[in-house]
Order: C-alpha cells, then structure tokens, then sequence
C-alpha cells in the first residue's frame, strides 16, 4: 500500500497525519498554519517527497444528513490545487465527526487548552486516515492462519 497522507482541511489551519508503509496504522504528524493556499500547498508538496507519500487522503466535511455544505466546495477546491502541484492519487474520505472525536479524546487526556488548538487538527486528521485504512484493511480482518491446509 505504501504511506499515506491524511489532510483534515481548515480556512486557517490543515491538519495533517501519516500511515505507518505498511498502511494499517495513522499518527498526527502536523499542524499547517497558513495565510496563503499556496504556502500550504507548497509545504504539503514537500513533505509528500520527504516521506515518500503514495496516496492522499483528504477528509470531505459532510453534514449529518450526509448532504454537502459550503465548506465542501472548499475542499474540493483545494484539492483541485492540490492536484496542480502533486501527481499524487488524491481520495475524498467521509469525515463527520472527526473533529468532536478529536476534541473528546483530548478531553479525556486532559490535553491543556492552549495545546488544543495544535493538535485538534492533526488528532482531526489522524481519525480520518485511520478511518479509511480501517476500512481498506476487511481482508487483513478476516484471514484465518489455521485455515490453511499446510498447517
């Protein structure tokens, strides 16, 4: 599978987390904090050539209902620019819920308030990645080792 790059998308603030090469496992890795689009694009880029990135992993804020909303066209769109600058496979990935996990876990850590605001997006961003490895991985899930008749 490779390593992969999971993005949680904010107008100030991109969080960001990597999967393990082997692709079972997302850790926070960052917090971008940006003024322009293009900075940020511009980190992400580089960060995709120092880790040896394989696939993009961008979470998609949709509403309960499932419907999209306003920051929806915003991801897109930022992930049109995305695009522009990596030749990286770039994947939507349901994220609802992902940042009131990452504010409950940090709760339940007892993360300091000032700290909250650097890993909220990057715990954000780590869900969502581990979510989308979770579900890739139903075939790792499901093997038996005593099923095989060698044994």
């Amino acid at each position: 599978m490779g390593r992969l790059l999971g993005i949680d998308y904010g107008d100030r603030r991109i969080g960001i987390s990597t999967s393990d090469t082997m692709g079972m496992v997302a850790t926070p890795k960052k917090t971008i904090h940006y003024t322009s689009q293009k900075a940020a694009i511009s980190e992400i880029a580089e960060l995709i050539k120092e880790l040896e990135i394989s696939k993009i992993i961008v979470g998609l804020p949709l509403h309960m209902s499932g419907e999209e909303g306003e920051l929806v066209d915003k991801v897109r769109a930022f992930v049109e620019k995305l695009k522009t600058k990596t030749e990286m496979p770039i994947e939507l990935w349901d994220e609802r819920l992902s940042s009131a996990q990452a504010q409950a876990t940090m709760h339940e850590m007892n993360v300091r308030q000032e700290k909250k605001k650097q890993l909220v997006d990057q715990l954000a961003a780590q869900l969502i990645l581990q979510s989308y490895l979770d579900s890739q991985s139903d075939t790792i899930d499901s093997y038996d080792p005593f099923e095989d008749d060698d044994y």
